[in-house]
């Protein structure tokens, strides 16, 4: 399963890793991915790709950069 985000705070980024991880386990899987567009102006300290285990359920994250302007 991939879920795909756009990061609007730390608080909806870490909100989202819990739901996939419920999503996934209502679905029988063991693994997720998530996947988060993040405009150039946020700084990255406390977001970043990584594997973690979340409610038994491996989430990889997958951070994307985008420039608001020229992108979109």
């Amino acid at each position: 399963m991939i879920e795909f985000k756009i990061f609007r705070d730390i608080f909806q980024f870490e909100k989202g890793k819990t739901q996939l991880a419920y999503y996934a386990g209502t679905l029988g899987l063991n693994e997720a991915v998530y996947l988060v567009f993040v405009p150039n102006t946020v700084k990255l300290t406390d977001v970043r790709e990584q594997k973690e285990t979340i409610e038994g359920i491996v989430i990889e994250t997958f951070i994307v950069l985008y420039d608001e302007k020229k992108d979109f």
